[in-house]
């Protein structure tokens, strides 16, 4: 077991029993008066996490330009090798070659933001949420470094969950988008439980898809106000990440307490 402040809790936990569950309106009214307390120090935590972002967005941003400028120049020559000859076949196989290189090179664009992105950033918000949580539960305060301080406790298993959830948020994509919603909503815990109880990423999966499908009703009025603070948190920089932050937080430990907590059911 870690020395960090941050680390998550030793014993499995088990669900709160449904009759016990706040609505979606309480996390929201109870979270925003905790990060006001002590919204000083959610915006040095937000101060790390911005950093984390942009330099996550430099490095994708690095990527995706070398992948597409490359996809560009080998399709202009196919074409132009295909033009410079005098067989029209061979001048129309070039065509389609090239295209189907600006295909795969868009593919590649997407795929790096989507799956970079997840790689790069899960272990600081996996160490993101951990401080959180123990900043909710009495512990030590988040921080400026609070994205950085267990960023390696569980590296492969913070990073493996958050992949897993973007595989299935991008199979959902090409499901005409409503794939992804659902994705989002069932699968949606699945890296909390890994982040910030250390389970494994199955089970972690397990958890959030299980929760989910039994207590449907509460998790649509989680989910939908989720979506509401998400979309107002975007236009507050630094703040408004970490209060959406706190509401994830919150809602699981809302149904998973952490294992001291005398809530839990045997």
């Amino acid at each position: 077991m870690s020395d960090s402040p941050y680390a998550p809790p030793a014993a499995v936990n088990t669900a709160v029993s449904p009759d016990k569950l706040p609505s979606a309106v309480d996390l929201v009214q109870d979270g925003l008066k905790q990060f006001m307390d002590d919204v000083g120090d959610f915006a040095l935590a937000g101060l790390g996490i911005t950093l984390v972002a942009l330099g996550v967005a430099l490095v994708m941003a690095t990527l995706a330009i070398g992948c597409f400028f490359g996809g560009a120049l080998g399709s202009g020559a196919l074409s132009i090798a295909g033009a410079a000859t005098d067989v029209d076949a061979i001048a129309g196989v070039s065509a389609f070659a090239g295209m189907l290189i600006m295909l795969a090179t868009y593919l590649a664009f997407f795929l790096i933001v989507i799956f970079g992105t997840a790689v790069v950033s899960a272990p600081f918000s996996a160490s993101l949420q951990r401080a959180v949580d123990e900043h909710l539960a009495g512990g030590r305060k988040v921080g400026f470094g609070s994205a950085f301080e267990t960023a390696f406790k569980q590296p492969v298993k913070d990073i493996m969950a958050t992949v897993g959830m973007s595989v299935a948020m991008v199979i959902g994509i090409f499901m005409f988008y409503i794939g992804a919603l659902f994705a989002a909503f069932f699968l949606g815990w699945w890296p909390l439980a890994v982040h910030l109880d250390g389970l494994p990423v199955t089970q972690g999966a397990s958890r959030a898809f299980g929760h989910t499908k039994d207590q449907l009703g509460w998790h649509l009025g989680v989910f939908g106000l989720g979506i509401a603070v998400g979309m107002i948190a975007q236009y507050i920089p630094v703040l408004g990440p970490m209060f959406a932050a706190l509401y994830q937080v919150k809602a699981y430990r809302a149904a998973f307490p952490r294992p001291a907590d005398p809530d839990i059911l045997d």
